[in-house]
């Protein structure tokens, strides 16, 4: 295996090589960047569940408050104009 003496070598080679770690830091910045936005994306989706959750767990609340509330009106009774007749 040879060793890389940038200052004895090729300079062509030498060029090689820097112009491949620069384009790997560059690939790497890249993945960083885009881990970045996928950690992101989770946080918002996560919290957007969350609040979908609790909206779900309130939305079933009123409902059932609801069916206490029916089962409390007398039957006979009826709504006319939106109030209890």
């Amino acid at each position: 295996m040879a060793n890389l003496q940038f200052l004895k070598g090729d300079k062509q080679n030498a060029s090689r090589v820097v112009s491949a770690l620069y384009k790997v830091l560059q690939q790497h910045q890249k993945d960083i960047q885009y881990k970045e936005e996928m950690d992101l994306n989770w946080r918002r989706l996560s919290n957007d569940y969350d609040t979908a959750v609790q909206n779900l767990v309130r939305a079933f609340f009123y409902v059932v408050m609801l069916c206490f509330y029916l089962d409390m009106v007398d039957p006979k009774q009826n709504f006319a104009n939106g109030k209890l007749t």
